[in-house]
């Protein structure tokens, strides 16, 4: 794996500090499965949470490039209604919506938060790396987006009424050139909305790492208000949006500024914070399991979650995994991980075995699954619900 080091991408300033890091990401290539080591740092002289040092440029192209199709499975149903909100936002934000004008929405996916606008009769345009997405947007939708990155796009200066982009900021390896391209497209008037995961909210309640090598750059209001100020722009309005913690923003053209605030401290304390509540997820789980130690189990789950248990937990020691089971069809008979996946039915075969429930969402309803199944099998869920 090659790594490409790189100053704060809102400052500048090589001036940082190693905060956290996580060995051994697993990560699905189109061509290949590797792995990545996961280095956060801050910056000292404004506060900036990155993750440096980074995968090449073309290791991120690589994985974005059918990022839609890898995804669509854990996205599923909830994307339309996620854009449906998002667009709601929009709506709610922009003056005189109902005259319509032209947005372009950075990191569009598969076009459907366009649609929305597209149906209201504005002009709409979008850019995204997807090659399943930017066919899905055709051919559903009738956009044309543009597929490739957002600073190859050429359009003349003053083009868009509104630019957004949501939940994308976070995965851009160097923001400041894009603010500066968005900035360009804008009219005088022109409003850039914003979503982006909340670096002030972060809570570790299971496995899922908040720090993720697909997450490049990590946002306060602060921090975000700082690369806003450099790059041409000053936040109109700001909200945490109650779904999922994220801060939403709307911004304008303003002069390039320095450094508003130096938000070192608080970041500092935020990300170490994290950093402990997480050992202490890992730990609890450690004891949860420590009583297996040594048995044969079946471990019901064959995703994300099971490569982050065994990643974090087997270090202090897992029982022998003997077979897995998940309640996904497209997943049976597959191999994950060295093991083929079977369905939950197969557990009504098997005596008085442990079940390792490795989930946090859906622990609940998949140990009632269980036990319906077999009565037999001794249930272990890690963690309290």
């Amino acid at each position: 794996m090659q790594y490409q080091a790189r100053d704060c991408v809102c400052c500048g300033s090589g001036h940082l500090e190693t905060l956290y890091e996580i060995k051994d990401v697993r990560v699905v290539l189109p061509t290949e499965t590797t792995s990545q080591v996961i280095t956060v740092q801050i910056c000292r002289d404004c506060g900036m949470v990155l993750l440096n040092p980074l995968g090449t440029d073309a290791f991120y192209r690589d994985y974005y490039s059918d990022y839609l199709r890898v995804n669509a499975a854990a996205e599923g149903a909830t994307r339309a209604r996620k854009r449906q909100q998002q667009h709601e936002y929009c709506q709610s934000r922009i003056p005189g919506y109902q005259a319509g004008g032209r947005v372009y929405d950075i990191g569009a996916h598969d076009g459907s938060l366009l649609s929305f606008f597209k149906a209201d009769g504005w002009q709409v345009g979008g850019c995204d790396y997807s090659q399943s997405g930017h066919r899905f947007a055709r051919e559903t939708y009738g956009i044309d987006l543009d597929q490739l990155d957002f600073l190859q796009t050429d359009y003349a200066p003053g083009t868009f009424d509104v630019v957004t982009i949501f939940q994308v900021l976070e995965h851009i390896l160097a923001p400041r050139p894009l603010l500066r391209k968005v900035r360009q497209y804008l009219r005088d008037d022109g409003l850039f909305i914003l979503e982006i995961p909340n670096l002030d909210r972060p809570s570790a309640h299971n496995l899922a790492n908040y720090f993720d090598f697909e997450h490049v750059s990590y946002f306060e209001l602060a921090s975000l208000t700082n690369l806003l100020a450099v790059t041409g722009f000053e936040v109109v309005s700001s909200e945490v949006y109650a779904r999922n913690q994220a801060l939403r923003v709307v911004a304008r053209k303003g002069p390039v500024r320095g450094i508003v605030a130096n938000c070192h401290r608080e970041n500092r304390e935020r990300v170490l914070a994290y950093k402990e509540q997480y050992r202490r997820i890992i730990a609890q789980i450690g004891r949860r399991l420590r009583p297996h130690r040594g048995r044969e189990i079946i471990l019901y789950g064959a995703g994300q979650h099971t490569e982050q248990l065994l990643r974090e937990v087997g270090a202090v020691g897992l029982p022998q995994i003997t077979a897995l089971v998940d309640s996904s069809p497209e997943k049976w008979g597959r191999s994950f991980l060295g093991h083929e996946v079977r369905p939950p039915q197969w557990l009504a075969t098997r005596g008085d075995e442990v079940v390792v429930i490795s989930s946090f969402s859906f622990a609940r309803a998949i140990a009632e699954t269980i036990a319906d199944i077999n009565p037999r099998l001794q249930i272990v869920e890690l963690y309290d619900t």
